[in-house]
């Protein structure tokens, strides 16, 4: 017999009046079903908490970091010249605060382009030539991959019925 695909010739057979009883299938699994569903609920939620923790900054990463920060509200710039405050400048200190923020720089300590970029910021305190520069490295060595643009969580559709509806399916297999 051949597979139905048309929707309304199921639901024509499915359908019932609201009088005919329901049968609910005697199953041994359904002691289990609340238990697991929590349980996975439970686990699933303790991994959503974990994705959202960001690990805790250090080294080059800090004082660049530091470096952005403190100067991203200026006005006037250490050379006493104006700083433009337009958005483009703003969104780039931000996505370079965040690539510091999720990117550990420690694999490239040694590298001499990441170590004159701070020794010049450090001699001249030019934000704009460290916010190019920074911006230049990170595009080189492909360190924006890794920022996270506020993606929604893999686990924020999952619902306790959906867990439900698959504690069911493997429980009824078994």
């Amino acid at each position: 017999m051949p597979a139905i695909t048309d929707r309304r010739q199921l639901f024509q057979m499915l359908a019932c009046t609201p009088a005919e009883p329901r049968l609910v299938v005697s199953h041994a699994i359904w002691p289990y079903l609340e238990q697991a569903t929590r349980d996975l609920l439970t686990d699933i939620r303790r991994q959503q908490g974990t994705q959202q923790l960001r690990p805790p900054m250090a080294g080059v990463n800090l004082k660049l970091y530091h470096a952005l920060a403190a100067d991203a509200g200026r006005l006037i710039s250490t050379q006493g010249r104006a700083i433009a405050n337009n958005a483009e400048r703003q969104q780039r200190i931000q996505r370079l605060m965040a690539m510091l923020q999720s990117t550990p720089l420690r694999p490239f300590e040694r590298d001499p382009e990441l170590r004159g970029l701070q020794q010049a910021y450090q001699e001249t305190n030019d934000l704009d030539a460290l916010i190019a520069d920074l911006d230049t490295f990170a595009v080189e060595h492909e360190l924006y991959a890794d920022v996270v643009a506020e993606r929604p969580s893999t686990f924020a559709g999952i619902t306790a019925e959906d867990v439900e509806l698959i504690c069911y399916e493997v429980f009824s297999r078994s």
